[in-house]
């Protein structure tokens, strides 16, 4: 790309960051503190921020969970914050699962384990996953 030119992002303030956690369920914490941070500096309002929160230590320790069956395994959380809206990514080096498996654990709402996604895609507005490299969940909301 040549100066000045547009790479695309039509945005005036953007933040981004990426950290790489050990599979450890205390890193959860870190996990979310570290979202919550980037938030807070978009000037997001504190109930979007709590969604987030939420959500990230949801796919946090699924990730500990499940994809990282060996203790020495990283959970990598990567996000994207702008004007419009908030991007997160949750990666771990799980082989994946069957997403239709998941509708059946989430009619018993009274399961005391297995309602992490469901509480995600109630949180977020956009909820995807990739198996390609492992298992990454992209989560997403907007600013109303």
């Amino acid at each position: 790309s040549t100066p000045g030119s547009s790479c695309g992002l039509s945005c005036s303030k953007m933040n981004m960051d990426l950290i790489a956690l050990p599979a450890d369920y205390a890193n959860g914490r870190k996990a979310r503190k570290r979202v919550d941070f980037i938030a807070s500096q978009m000037g997001y309002p504190e109930d979007f921020r709590a969604d987030i929160q939420v959500a990230v230590g949801e796919a946090f320790a699924n990730a500990v969970s499940y994809g990282c069956l060996n203790p020495e395994n990283y959970v990598i959380v990567s996000c994207l914050a702008t004007p419009q809206k908030f991007s997160i990514a949750v990666s771990d080096n799980g082989s994946g699962f069957c997403e239709e498996s998941l509708s059946d654990k989430d009619k018993d709402n009274y399961s005391e384990h297995g309602r992490g996604i469901l509480c995600i895609k109630a949180l977020m507005d956009e909820v995807s996953f990739d198996f390609n490299c492992g298992t990454t969940i992209r989560m997403v909301k907007y600013i109303s």
